[in-house]
């Protein structure tokens, strides 16, 4: 089954407990908390309270978005994101596979930013937990071939990834990475965007309906549960979160 949700980080001027309010009223189902604002790392009171008012309302978090980059240097303490997740009852953190794009990332790179994946790995099971990375670009799982080469080489319990629709890429592209990543998927991150000249334009996400369809079809084909949840609304608008939710959850009840 999918089930919708919201990216903690899409507002980071929205205080946590108006953010559960505003996602419950939409009729979301989950929240992915950022680690940078919303529920800093370590900060296992603020994780309890999050937690306590996200039960109120009968919301779950699929994920905690941790921003930690596998193989970076001055990485936070990954066994402080990991309390930060339990508590926080998250069943992933999400993670950055580096710090560089595939085509720029040297063989020594590679190898660093694989073994620290599997170390941090191996840290989340032992809490009960998985890890995931995010599917974007300025790492390794910015091209569907690299994608794949790193769940091939990264095959130790816990590790998984997320997906999402790489901007300037045709549909049929992001099918092909998609269905190559299915059996590893976790979460989806929803957006319509259009990329311009010199910039990413945001859209409604009605505007992507035909393609997100293809999508959900697609990630049903797992048998699993995923958390399909929104990410950087047209303007910040809080009316067009109103909008695009209940566009994403007239999807995935079709």
């Amino acid at each position: 089954m999918i089930t919708s949700g919201l990216v903690s980080i899409s507002f980071r001027n929205i205080p946590a407990a108006e953010l559960i309010d505003l996602a419950a009223a939409c009729g979301l189902r989950h929240i992915e908390w950022g680690g940078d604002v919303h529920v800093p790392h370590g900060d296992l009171k603020t994780a309890a309270a999050v937690r306590e008012r996200m039960d109120a309302k009968n919301l779950s978090c699929a994920a905690y978005g941790s921003y930690y980059r596998a193989g970076a240097p001055d990485q936070p303490d990954f066994e402080g994101i990991a309390r930060t997740a339990v508590i926080l009852g998250a069943p992933t953190i999400r993670v950055w596979a580096g710090n560089v794009g595939s085509d720029v990332c040297s063989p020594a790179q590679w190898e660093t930013v694989a073994a620290d994946l599997r170390r941090i790995s191996a840290i989340a099971v032992s809490h009960g937990l998985s890890v995931s990375t995010e599917y974007h670009r300025g790492t390794i799982t910015d091209t569907n071939d690299s994608a794949v080469r790193m769940l091939n080489e990264i095959t130790v319990p816990g590790f998984h990834t997320y997906w999402q629709p790489p901007v300037d890429t045709s549909v049929e592209y992001r099918l092909a990475g998609l269905n190559a990543v299915l059996p590893r998927l976790t979460n989806v991150h929803v957006f319509q965007w259009r990329q311009d000249p010199d910039v990413l334009v945001r859209l409604p996400l009605k505007d992507g309906a035909d393609e997100w369809r293809r999508y959900f079809e697609a990630i049903r084909r797992s048998g699993r549960d995923h958390a399909a949840m929104l990410e950087f609304i047209k303007d910040d608008s809080l009316e067009q979160l109103k909008e695009d939710a209940a566009c994403l959850n007239e999807w995935l009840r079709g």
